[in-house]
C-alpha cells in the first residue's frame, strides 16, 4: 500500500491500481478468507484511486467490499474505517450523478463521526458537514446547503483557530457559491 499511497499521491492512479492489487492480492495470501484490516483497506485505497481515475462505479464495488468487511471486523460499534467507507461512497455516488444516493450515505457517515468524536470539534466531521453542503447545493436547496455550509466553517474555525488556513478559505468559497 506503500508505493501505491506514492503514486496516488503523485496522481499516477494507474501505478497507484497496480500496487494496490499486488498489496490485496498478497493480503489475501497471508489472511486468507479472514476478515482483515489490511485487506478492507487495500480495497479501499483500490476504491480512491479508482474513483480519482474517474471510474465511480469500480470505486462503488471497491468502497462496498470494504464497507461489508470493516462492518465484520469492528462489528456494530462505531469506528473510522466504516464511516470513511461511508463518506467515500458518497463520494462515488455523488460524482455518479445520484446525489439522493450521495446524501444517504454522507448522513451515515456523519451521524458515526459524531459517535465517534462526540461534541469535539473534528475535520472529519467538518468534511461531512461540507459534503452534504456540496450535495444539497447541486439538487438546488440553497437554504440547506447553506446551512450545512455554516456549520463546517463553525467547525473548522474553531479547529483552525484565528490563523489563515485553506480549509476556511474552502468553507468561505463554499457559502458565497
Amino acid at each position: 500500500n506503500v508505493l501505491g499511497n506514492a503514486y496516488q499521491a503523485l496522481g499516477d492512479f494507474t501505478k497507484a491500481i497496480a500496487y494496490y492489487e499486488q498489496s490485496l492480492a498478497r493480503n489475501k495470501l497471508i489472511y486468507g478468507d479472514k476478515p482483515h484490516p489490511k485487506i478492507s483497506a487495500s480495497l479501499n485505497n483500490l476504491g480512491l484511486a479508482y474513483n480519482r481515475l474517474g471510474d465511480a462505479n469500480k470505486a462503488i464495488a471497491y468502497y462496498e467490499q470494504s464497507l461489508a468487511m470493516s462492518r465484520l471486523i469492528y462489528g456494530d460499534k462505531p469506528h473510522p474505517k466504516i464511516a470513511d467507507s461511508l463518506g467515500n461512497l458518497g463520494v462515488a455516488y455523488n460524482a455518479l450523478g445520484d446525489t439522493n444516493k450521495a446524501i444517504a450515505y454522507y448522513e451515515q457517515s456523519l451521524a458515526m463521526k459524531k459517535l465517534i468524536y462526540g461534541d469535539k470539534p473534528h475535520p472529519d466531521i467538518a468534511d461531512s458537514l461540507n459534503n452534504l453542503g456540496c450535495a444539497y447545493e447541486a439538487l438546488g436547496d440553497a437554504n440547506k446547503a447553506i446551512a450545512y455550509y455554516e456549520q463546517s466553517l463553525t467547525m473548522k474555525k474553531r479547529i483552525c483557530g484565528d490563523k489563515p488556513h485553506p480549509e476556511i478559505a474552502t468553507s468561505l468559497g463554499n457559502l458565497g457559491s
